[in-house]
C-alpha cells in the first residue's frame, strides 16, 4: 500500500504493517474529470501582522530619530575634525 503523508512524504508499507500501525478510517481522494490543478500564491500578510504589533510605530519613529541624530553627529564631527 502506498500512503502519501504530508508530514512524512510518500511511504510504501506492506499490508500486515498497515494492519498493525493504522486503525480507524482511511480516506482515498482521486481527481475527477473536473479537476483543475491550481497554484495559488498566498499574499504576504506582513502589513496585517505588523498592525497587531504593540508599539511598532513608536519604535520605528524612535529608530528614525536616532538614525537622524547619528547622521547629524557624524557630519559635525567630520566637518570640524
Amino acid at each position: 500500500m502506498t500512503i502519501m503523508n504530508p508530514a512524512s512524504d510518500l511511504q510504501k508499507i506492506r499490508m500486515d504493517e498497515v494492519s498493525r500501525r493504522f486503525t480507524g478510517i482511511a480516506l482515498e481522494l482521486l481527481p475527477n474529470t473536473r479537476f483543475e490543478e491550481k497554484r495559488e500564491r498566498r499574499k504576504s500578510e506582513f502589513s496585517a501582522d505588523a498592525a497587531r504589533v504593540v508599539g511598532l510605530k513608536r519604535s520605528l519613529f524612535q529608530l528614525f530619530i536616532t538614525e537622524r541624530r547619528c547622521r547629524c553627529f557624524a557630519r559635525k564631527s567630520v566637518c570640524s575634525g
